[in-house]
């Protein structure tokens, strides 16, 4: 009897030993910034690529692109009672003022979707229509591996489960203003003043390739991000969707599987952002309160605001934001109350719109292949 009471106190010993180590490791782990964390994927990356080159019979990534598709069969048009649900330049505007049942019925659809690629490891861009160049096409792949893996690791360790799968997105790409404008108008929607669009419950999204290789880059990473948000967080702000696809859409990828940013007049986190944009610095209350206001108000003004916080929130507060995500997904059909936001900023970090404040005034430097 007395050995059977020596084991037990043992193997309780050891349970409290263990315990003490694993999870002072776990709470370090969480307190990393986004900005070793992306460079941890980059080296994941790195690696794939050093395995890909490394095998003697393969053919490099990309070298050929894609033969050109004339005829694609696409998706049935949905039903008139998700009509006007699926289609939008930017998808997840559309579901604030819907009804909770509407949602869930196609939130039932769109999760169905990922129960066809179980077998999938990874996230995969499946692109037809007019062929892109391997440059677009390698980014786009690359660019959206990231965000999925971002996504992936908070959200799974915030939710201490594997909660994550990886979906195939569905990109067409139109060859022109008029193929692209007949596209959208034959779903029943309006592409006056947008370039990409992407239809929920179809799983299929469209995006104008007649512009610039680097504007159909953008507008595919973007339209993609705003699909992976939906998918696994739900109904979010505006702000919130937004904020993530114009950050996002500026993510490049070298050949090596490390990061650069790409310049241009939106990349408001620049000295040359700064200067040529006119916008409103907006106080985060009013950011976080503007979701009936992106028709009124200037939309470069809430463009700008919301990538800006956004970037701000991944690279500096990425356990605050990514516990929102959470918050959002747990009740996917419903947004979460500004102040209830704001109020969780402020529990991870008290002087969070001081912060940002003096981090928006201070123009990124822009390196090759690094955030300074």
């Amino acid at each position: 009897m007395v050995w059977r009471v020596f084991v037990l106190l043992l193997i309780i010993t050891m349970i409290l030993f263990a315990l003490y180590f694993i999870y002072p490791s776990a709470a370090a782990n969480s307190m990393r910034s986004i900005k070793p964390l992306l460079t941890e994927f980059g080296i994941q990356l790195e690696t794939h690529t050093e395995k890909r080159l490394s095998q003697p019979n393969t053919t490099p990534h990309l070298t050929v692109a894609p033969p050109k598709v004339t005829r694609q069969q696409l998706p049935k048009i949905p039903e008139k009672t998700f009509y006007n649900l699926n289609g939008h330049s930017d998808i997840v505007n559309m579901f604030s003022g819907i009804s909770t049942p509407t949602c869930g019925a196609l939130k039932r659809e769109v999760f169905s979707l990922q129960t066809q690629f179980n077998n999938m490891e990874n996230f995969k861009l499946n692109l037809t229509g007019e062929p892109v160049s391997p440059y677009v096409e390698y980014q786009a792949q690359q660019a959206l591996n990231v965000v999925y893996m971002m996504f992936k690791h908070f959200f799974n360790q915030l939710a201490h489960k594997k909660a994550l799968s990886p979906i195939q997105l569905n990109m067409h790409i139109a060859a022109n203003d008029a193929d692209y404008n007949a596209l959208i108008l034959s779903r029943d929607a309006e592409p006056a003043d947008t370039l990409g669009m992407y239809f929920l419950f179809q799983n299929q999204g469209f995006i104008n390739g007649g512009r610039t290789e680097e504007e159909t880059l953008r507008t595919l990473i973007h339209e993609s991000v705003h699909a992976l948000v939906f998918y696994y967080f739900g109904v979010t702000p505006r702000w919130v969707t937004e904020g993530l696809a114009e950050y996002f859409e500026h993510l490049r990828i070298t050949d090596t599987g490390q990061f650069s940013v790409y310049l241009s007049d939106e990349d408001w986190l620049t000295k040359e952002g700064i200067l040529k944009s006119r916008f409103t610095k907006l106080d985060i209350n009013t950011l976080f309160n503007s979701e009936n206001q992106w028709q009124t108000m200037q939309s470069t003004t809430l463009y700008a605001n919301s990538y800006l916080f956004t970037g701000f929130m991944v690279e500096h507060n990425s356990n605050a934001f990514f516990e929102y995500l959470r918050q959002e997904s747990s009740n996917p059909c419903n947004i979460v109350p500004a102040q209830n936001i704001e109020q969780l900023f402020r529990n991870f970090n008290e002087n969070v719109e001081t912060h940002f404040e003096g981090w928006r005034n201070t123009p990124r430097q822009i390196q090759s292949g690094t955030w300074q």
